[in-house]
C-alpha cells in the first residue's frame, strides 16, 4: 500500500478542520441535516446512555395522558360540573408535581449526555472516527435540575393556569351553587387548554436553547436562562431563533409521525401474530406484557428523537452565536494564532 506524505496528510488535516465548513451562518434546512449527520456519528454513544432517561420521560408523559387528557373531553351535566372541574384540577396538580418532576430529571439527563456527546462534533473540534477529546462537560447537578424545572414550569404554565382556573370555578360552585361560576370557569379553563396546545410548543421553542448553555457554559441557572433567551431572540437585522428553527420543527414532526407509524405498524404485526398473540393469552402476566408491548413505539420514538433535538438544538445554539456574536470570527482568529505561534 503506498504511503502518504507526511506534508499531504498534515495539509488534509488542515483542510479538514476548516471552521468555516462547521461555523457560519445556515438556513434551516442545513441545520437539519447538520444536526442529523452529528446524530448519526455520534448515536452508539448516545443511546445506551439515554434509555433509562428516555423512560422517565415517557412514564411523565403515560402518566399525564392517563390521569389528565381523559378529563379534558368529558362533557357533564349541570349537577355533575363541579367534581368533575375538582377532579381534572387534582389530575392537573397531580401532573405538575408529580409527572413533571420526573419528566424534568430524564429530560435533562438525556439533554447533558447528548450536548456532551455532539460538542465537540458540532464545533469540528473532533471527526468522525477520531477519539474524544477528553473535554467533558458536567454542569452543576443541582443548579441545572432547578433551571430545567423553572423552564418547564414556564412552558407548561397555560397548563397550570388553566387547571387553576378549574379548581377556582369547582370551589366557587361549592359556595354559591347558583351563581354560575363552574360554567364560566370550565368555558375558560377549556380555551386554556386549547391555547396551551400552541403556547406550550412555542414556549418550549423561545427557551430550547437554555439546557444547551447550562451544559455548555455552565454558570448559575439564572445566567443561564439570561444567556439562552438572549441567543433565542431578534436582534436588530437578525431574526430570532423562532423563524430559523420553525422550518426544521415542521420537518422533525412529520419524521415523527413517520417513524411513529412503522414502529406502531411492526408492533402490531408482532402482537397480532398467531404464535405470539396464543402465548400472551396464556402467560401469567400475558395482559401486562401486551400492554407494554402496545406503548414501546411511544418510548422508542422519545428514546430516539430527545437526543437529536439536543442535536439540533445544540447546532443551532452555535449558529446563534455566529449570527449574534460573530463566533465564528473569533474562533478562526484564535486557529490563526495558535497556527503562528
Amino acid at each position: 500500500m503506498e504511503l502518504k506524505d507526511p506534508i499531504e496528510l498534515h495539509l488534509e488535516r488542515v483542510n479538514s478542520l476548516d471552521r468555516r465548513q462547521f461555523l457560519r451562518p445556515m438556513g434551516s434546512s442545513e441545520l437539519l441535516e447538520r444536526a442529523a449527520r452529528i446524530y448519526q456519528i455520534s448515536a452508539r454513544d448516545i443511546l445506551p446512555r439515554t434509555a433509562l432517561p428516555a423512560l422517565y420521560c415517557y412514564v411523565a408523559l403515560v402518566f399525564a395522558g392517563t390521569f389528565l387528557l381523559p378529563g379534558l373531553f368529558v362533557v357533564s351535566g349541570r349537577d355533575q360540573l363541579a367534581g368533575e372541574l375538582s377532579r381534572l384540577a387534582a389530575s392537573g396538580a397531580l401532573t405538575f408535581f408529580v409527572a413533571m418532576p420526573l419528566f424534568v430529571l430524564g429530560l435533562g439527563q438525556s439533554y447533558a449526555v447528548s450536548v456532551d456527546a455532539v460538542n465537540d462534533y458540532a464545533t469540528g473540534d473532533r471527526l468522525p472516527g477520531e477519539p474524544p477529546t477528553g473535554r467533558k462537560l458536567s454542569p452543576n447537578l443541582f443548579r441545572y435540575t432547578l433551571l430545567l424545572t423553572a423552564v418547564t414550569a414556564i412552558a407548561f404554565g397555560p397548563i397550570v393556569a388553566s387547571a387553576v382556573v378549574f379548581l377556582g370555578g369547582a370551589f366557587a360552585d361549592g359556595l354559591m351553587p347558583d351563581s354560575g361560576f363552574a360554567e364560566i370557569s370550565a368555558l375558560f379553563g377549556s380555551f386554556g387548554i386549547l391555547g396551551s396546545f400552541v403556547a406550550v410548543p412555542a414556549l418550549l421553542l423561545r427557551y430550547s436553547l437554555v439546557p444547551v448553555v447550562a451544559v455548555v457554559e455552565g454558570g448559575t441557572g439564572l445566567q443561564a436562562f439570561r444567556r439562552g433567551t438572549y441567543l433565542a431572540k431578534r436582534h436588530q437585522m437578525v431574526s430570532g431563533v423562532w423563524e430559523t428553527a420553525m422550518q426544521a420543527v415542521i420537518v422533525f414532526g412529520f419524521v415523527s409521525a413517520g417513524l411513529l407509524m412503522m414502529i406502531q405498524l411492526a408492533t402490531s404485526l408482532i402482537v397480532g401474530a398467531g404464535p405470539v398473540d396464543s402465548w400472551l393469552n396464556g402467560a401469567i402476566f400475558g395482559s401486562l406484557i401486551r400492554s407494554a408491548i402496545w406503548m414501546a413505539p411511544g418510548y422508542i420514538l422519545l428514546w430516539l428523537l430527545t437526543p437529536f433535538w439536543a442535536a439540533l438544538s445544540t447546532t443551532l445554539y452555535y449558529d446563534r452565536r455566529v449570527r449574534v456574536e460573530g463566533f465564528d470570527i473569533r474562533m478562526l482568529a484564535k486557529d490563526v494564532l495558535e497556527v503562528r505561534e
